[in-house]
């Protein structure tokens, strides 16, 4: 029983003391292992860089997908060392990948960042359409885009809009950080009538800095306001010399609307010099309390539905004394 037991000690002292080889393949500290890891963070663009939790860490040669912890540290272990692509991708950020060249490591580390996805706030997609005198009387319509855009980088560097089906791409000027406008007339489309987008869906794409592009949202038109909008008075340069009051044929074109008001000089640029939004479809006169210098001026009514879509009558010309 003694011998046995000495045995016993002396094959445990030959596999695991501290001198022992290391033959075993799948022994970590062996020379010859044969297997690799793969360990990395992942952290914000965004400064300060910080991690990112929930980020799909995937490993194509070996078909591993593994997610980043709440610190952003992601641990892939028991690898076949094969150069290839290590792939990150987590909803709400740009997708990115990474060479991993081995060059007999037994561990890679890498450090990753993603850029966020700009987002799109709010836009809006909308018809204007100006009745204008002339002979025949004209109208002269435009689409008007405004969007908000955000992005934790602030590094976005231009928008467009797009429809593929009609051939159109226009680019947004950038008002503000997150604000980007423009408008387009039919001509700018390629379009021979404004009709054509009615319903149709437009992209609204986002470039940064980098060249990378993400569509961040879709915008259509759901009215074009064709109807005449109709000026009674004062009109056909009348003279006011008492209190003013605009009067207006009704509009009853079957959907909500609101009515808008302006006056401006009627001078060769025109001068916006009142203007009353908001009034309520019933109204067809609207007294105007602001004092107006003397001088030549004109009016026009505005409809604007419940989409903002809006129309404009032609102008009416009148005289202050």
């Amino acid at each position: 029983m003694y011998r046995i037991f000495i045995n016993i000690i002396l094959i445990i002292l030959f596999f695991f003391g501290c001198d022992a080889p290391r033959e075993n393949p799948l022994d970590p500290d062996n020379p010859n292992n044969v297997f690799t890891s793969l360990t990395g963070v992942v952290r914000t663009v965004k400064v300060p860089n910080e991690p990112i939790n929930g980020v799909n860490v995937f490993w194509p040669n070996a078909n591993v997908v593994v997610q980043t912890n709440s610190s952003g540290n992601f641990y892939i272990e028991d690898l076949i060392a094969q150069n290839g692509y290590l792939y990150f991708e987590k909803t709400g950020y740009s997708k990115d990948s990474v060479f991993v060249e081995w060059n007999n490591s037994k561990n890679v580390n890498i450090i990753q960042q993603l850029n966020s996805i700009p987002k799109l706030v709010s836009g809006n997609l909308t018809s204007s359409v100006e009745n204008r005198i002339g002979f025949p009387d004209l109208q002269v319509y435009r689409l008007i885009v405004e969007t908000i855009i955000t992005d934790d980088e602030n590094d976005v560097d231009s928008v467009f809009i797009k429809n593929d089906e009609i051939g159109f791409r226009g680019s947004l000027n950038n008002i503000s950080v997150t604000v980007f406008q423009n408008q387009f007339a039919p001509s700018q489309m390629n379009l021979s009538s404004i009709d054509h987008i009615i319903g149709k869906e437009f992209d609204v794409v986002a470039k940064d800095v980098v060249g990378k592009t993400f569509s961040i949202g879709t915008l259509s038109v759901k009215r074009i306001i064709k109807e005449s909008i109709e000026t009674i008075a004062p009109s056909n340069n009348e003279t006011i010399q008492d209190s003013l009051v605009l009067n207006w044929r009704r509009f009853t074109p079957g959907y909500p609307f609101s009515y808008s008001l302006s006056i401006f000089t009627n001078t060769i640029d025109p001068e916006l010099v009142w203007e009353k939004k908001d009034i309520s479809s019933q109204e067809i006169l609207y007294k105007v309390s602001d004092n107006i210098l003397p001088g030549n001026y004109f009016w026009v009514v505005w409809v604007i539905d419940e989409f903002g879509n809006k129309a404009r009558s032609r102008p009416a010309s009148f005289i202050i004394e």
